[in-house]
């Protein structure tokens, strides 16, 4: 739609989904993440990227409490023959599909985040004055670094919210929690 300058909600936005929806369902082409690519071009990915993307998400993994560091990415990934902007595209392609986080210009892999944002609903649950960050830090055992980052994606998620100096669960907090357990 932005190619061809077509507005949402216009008449031209309904032609051009009925235009794609008969192009599917001939089969020419698909849908993919949140644009259309020509059926032929989804012949799969080459087992030399799923390694790369392999490798990068291992060093993210790796990383555990520490904020994994661009620079040593880039470095370790060039000595796996990995070019820096190859290396940028898998970080888009992790976030994309929920395996990293991207929050203030650094990425953590999701093992963490997940781990970490159960810990501390759990337990904000039970303490109505909320969490200092220092208090999040000694629950996570992280630095003070990652656990910034961390509690920046949590705001982001409306899971958590900042109130002067602490943390407090939202509602939203105490859904996710109950759904979890």
């Amino acid at each position: 739609m932005g190619l061809v300058r077509i507005e949402r909600g216009s008449s031209a936005e309904a032609v051009l989904r009925m235009l794609l929806g008969k192009l599917e369902a001939e089969g020419k082409i698909k849908q993919f993440e949140r644009t259309w690519v020509l059926s032929s071009h989804l012949g799969g990915v080459s087992p030399e990227l799923k390694g790369q993307v392999g490798f990068v998400e291992k060093f993210l993994r790796d990383c555990k409490m520490k904020t994994p560091l661009m620079s040593e990415l880039v470095h370790e990934a060039q000595r796996q023959g990995i070019n820096e902007d190859t290396v940028k595209n898998i970080l888009r392609y992790l976030v994309e599909n929920k395996s990293a986080y991207y929050q203030d210009g650094d990425y953590i892999h999701a093992s963490v985040v997940d781990r970490c944002r159960t810990m501390l609903l759990k337990a904000l649950a039970g303490r109505k004055e909320g969490m200092t960050v220092a208090e999040f830090r000694d629950l996570v055992h992280g630095n003070r670094k990652i656990c910034l980052l961390l509690l920046g994606i949590y705001d982001d998620e409306m899971i958590v919210e900042r109130s002067d100096d602490v943390r407090v669960i939202t509602e939203k907090g105490i859904r996710s929690l109950s759904t979890k357990c």
